[in-house]
């Protein structure tokens, strides 16, 4: 994240930066009708990039089949690509933060590892709860950091079937050869559930827009931008227009709604203020980070704060909000047709109908402007 990234920079083969902002684009305009052919093309700027950096230089070595213990340097290299194809999966990005993070991004490699292992065919047929694990201390941590497999782990050349063998006290034998194929099968099963779910081609642009300079935020709505229709247009349409790409019900503790910012028309608008024991439900939207200039313009009197958000499976995130200091010392009601989108914002996001009710009781309705 924050990277600078020039436009020209080659990120696969001949593929450009500017080339793949083109591309997506035309992704992000039709992620639901699935247009095939800008996806297999997406999918070939990805296949390009691993085949150059990894595959090719591990196929290079495994022909020469020499057998005087390269196996150390193929598995090496396998471990970098697990974890670039498990991020890529799941839309996970790196950071060197220790806390206050976003929701997509992670600090250790040892969960991606698991989840590789376990989540996908032909690799959890084979491996175990604890063969994933030391998988992970036993053979990536000690070739990444040691250049050795720990413990009595080791790493051979190949099998008639297996990828792994397990050894007594959780060691491993690790097939090199057995496993280049079977990463080759994960990568063609990849291919064909990208072309067809959602999740997955939401976390394959968030994975290329890093390795591109282009970087995402999360925002959290509470007030009238809750109404997917009205955050769309303040971003405007075009070719540089920032996008939305996900968005999520998230909750805020210790805050609560109020509508007491100072309107430029004389009238109140949605705001939040700490108070504990208090919630405030919203929606985060995964948003380009070049969006919040684009917010800012509406954003009159407001100012942006990160806060943490917590979503329905209980993970926590930071977001940005819009937090206003400038607010009427008496109670003074929205207009009408304002107080209308907020509400039809909650409701269309499917906020909790008790907190849309507190919503309404929060003014009298008979002193709607």
């Amino acid at each position: 994240m924050g990277k600078n990234i020039n436009d020209n920079t080659k990120i696969s083969g001949n593929i450009t930066v500017e080339e793949w902002k083109n591309l997506r684009t035309i992704l992000l305009k039709n992620m639901k009708e699935l247009p095939l052919q800008e996806w297999n093309a997406a999918f070939d700027i990805f296949y390009s990039r691993i085949q150059t950096r990894f595959l090719n230089p591990i196929t290079s070595i495994l022909e020469k089949d020499l057998m005087q213990g390269e196996g150390f340097t193929v598995v090496a290299i396998q471990c970098i690509l697990i974890e670039f194809l498990e991020a890529f999966y799941q839309g996970k990005i790196y950071t060197v933060k220790r806390d206050n993070l976003w929701l997509y991004e992670y600090r250790s490699s040892r969960q991606l590892f698991k989840d590789f292992l376990l989540g996908h065919a032909p690799f959890n047929e084979q491996f175990s709860e604890k063969l994933a694990a030391n998988f992970y201390s036993h053979i990536r941590c000690g070739l990444l950091h040691e250049a050795q497999t720990k413990e009595t782990s080791k790493i051979r050349a190949r099998s008639s079937s297996n990828l792994v063998k397990e050894l007594d006290k959780g060691n491993m034998i690790i097939y090199r050869t057995n496993f280049q194929e079977a990463l080759i099968c994960f990568i063609e099963n990849y291919k064909n559930e990208l072309l067809v779910n959602m999740k997955r081609r939401q976390n394959f642009i968030r994975k290329m827009d890093d390795l591109c300079g282009i970087e995402h935020v999360l925002y959290f709505a509470y007030g009238s931008n809750l109404k997917f229709s009205r955050l769309l247009k303040r971003f405007g349409e075009g070719h540089d227009s920032p996008k939305i790409h996900n968005s999520f019900i998230g909750h805020l503790v210790d805050y609560e709604f109020k509508f007491n910012k100072k309107g430029k028309d004389g009238t109140s608008k949605a705001n939040i203020l700490k108070k504990e024991d208090s919630t405030v439900w919203g929606v985060c939207y995964e948003i380009d980070k070049n969006a919040l200039s684009l917010l800012d313009r509406y954003e009159g009197g407001y100012s942006q704060v990160v806060v943490t958000i917590e979503d329905a499976e209980g993970n926590k995130t930071r977001a940005i909000t819009y937090i206003s200091e400038s607010v009427f010392s008496d109670v003074v009601a929205p207009s009408v047709g304002y107080f209308e989108i907020v509400v039809a914002g909650a409701k269309e996001q499917d906020l909790p109908q008790s907190y849309i009710d507190e919503i309404c009781k929060e003014i009298d309705m008979d002193t709607l402007q």
